[in-house]
């Protein structure tokens, strides 16, 4: 199996697919981070990645919502032009901004959304 993440192909962890100790459905993916070297791992499902499964692998895992409420707080002026730039893709048919944040807001990423409505 293979799986694609952001910057790389992670390949040759069937091995580990069977020792992780996560949800069963979810193992292939702690494996692949396991073999990719992954510091963090992002899923929206975090209950099927507890600590205990993680921690051996020094693995942190987060929330999207977390995630990306952290790269705001590092990097506010590039992860506002990130979602603004998302914003404005969405062109056929456009959606204003209010839609568009209680979109993301429907997607879980709560606390995303109050800190950016702060900055606006």
């Amino acid at each position: 199996m293979q799986l694609s993440f952001p910057t790389a192909m992670v390949e040759g962890f069937d091995d580990l697919t069977d020792s992780m100790t996560n949800d069963p459905k979810d193992r292939h993916v702690l494996a692949a981070a396991v073999r990719g070297i992954a510091e963090l791992i992002v899923p929206s499902n975090v209950k099927d990645f507890p600590r205990a499964a993680c921690a051996p692998y020094d693995i942190d895992v987060r929330t999207p919502d977390d995630f990306l409420t952290d790269q705001l707080d590092l990097y506010p002026t590039k992860t506002l032009k990130v979602l603004n730039d998302a914003h404005l893709s969405l062109i056929n048919p456009p959606i204003p901004r209010d839609e568009y944040l209680e979109g993301l807001e429907a997607c879980g990423l709560n606390i995303l959304v109050s800190t950016v409505r702060s900055l606006l």
